[in-house]
């Protein structure tokens, strides 16, 4: 797609949406502005640009409806986890021991959907549950950059993901935590290279390490998840590691489950998976599970 298509369809997609405020991503502006394309995956592969730059969180509030349902949200179960949940409550990730399995993500999941619930609500009480935890998990990064509580053969990137996602949604919202949230991604992303071009540790399984190959297997099922977190430092704050950033997302990406490979006739037509899966050979659905698993799919489709 030539940029100037990709303007029209951007200006087209502005009219459409007057009064709603959207701009251009500096990605695409760029692109637009140069010509130049981007080659992030394999060889012969391009990133496409953003058309259109999300909206930061904080700067549209929910009404009616939405906002009833976030509500009830802060009122139940996800509102008070910080209260009671052990798991959110005493989570290793605050210097405590209680996690549900080895990967450790039950606090990333409870601290990737309180931030925009908190902020969403502008809730005081919601946001002193996310400052207060930000904080002591920005505080416990070790000395080499790591964030999280695991050590040695037993880092696994996957739980940042959610975590990351998190908190660049909370560096958007609140500038008084923009500087120490890029501050402490950047520490990690300089990491992570070194563990990437190093045989890809913390991303597959090698043998010794403490976590197992299905429990490495989630990282790279939604490698899309850790890539937007990437994009963003690198659209936003790159700071001079503009093409380290690029090179994370490429392991990461080349890496990754190919779903670019799944939605073609051969692979997901081809076999039926667009048929009722109960009605599917037992074998054929559990080689092909991490495409089935319903959060992979619309993570993995619509990140594509």
């Amino acid at each position: 797609m030539s940029p100037n298509v990709l303007q029209d369809l951007f200006n087209a997609l502005a009219a459409l949406f007057s009064g709603i405020s959207m701009k251009p991503s500096p990605l695409i502006s760029t692109l637009v502005a140069s010509n130049a394309s981007v080659v992030i995956g394999r060889s012969n592969d391009t990133l496409v640009p953003l058309v259109l730059q999300p909206l930061p969180l904080g700067s549209i509030a929910p009404a009616g409806w939405l906002k009833d349902q976030l509500q009830l949200m802060s009122d139940g179960l996800a509102g008070h986890e910080h209260d009671f949940y052990n798991y959110v409550a005493h989570s290793s990730w605050l210097g405590e021991d209680m996690e549900y399995s080895g990967l450790n993500e039950g606090f990333p999941y409870w601290f990737n959907g309180l931030v925009p619930l908190a902020y969403g609500l502008n809730d005081a009480r919601l946001k002193e549950q996310v400052h207060s935890s930000a904080q002591i998990v920005l505080n416990r990064q070790q000395s080499d950059g790591w964030i999280g509580p695991e050590t040695g053969t037993a880092r696994n990137f996957w739980a940042r993901y959610p975590l990351f996602l998190g908190l660049t949604q909370l560096a958007e919202a609140n500038s008084t935590w923009t500087k120490p949230i890029v501050s402490a991604l950047h520490k990690f992303v300089s990491l992570q290279h070194s563990m990437l071009a190093d045989n890809y540790t913390g991303y597959i399984y090698h043998e010794g390490d403490e976590m197992s190959a299905d429990g490495y297997s989630w990282g790279l099922v939604r490698s899309q998840d850790m890539i937007i977190s990437l994009q963003w430092l690198y659209e936003h704050y790159p700071g001079n590691e503009s093409q380290l950033l690029l090179d994370n997302m490429k392991y990461m990406h080349d890496q990754g489950l190919n779903w670019e490979a799944w939605y073609n006739e051969a692979a997901y037509f081809g076999q039926g998976m667009e048929e009722d899966l109960n009605l599917l050979n037992n074998n054929l659905t559990q080689a092909n599970y991490a495409y089935e698993h319903g959060v992979n799919v619309a993570q993995g489709r619509s990140n594509k």
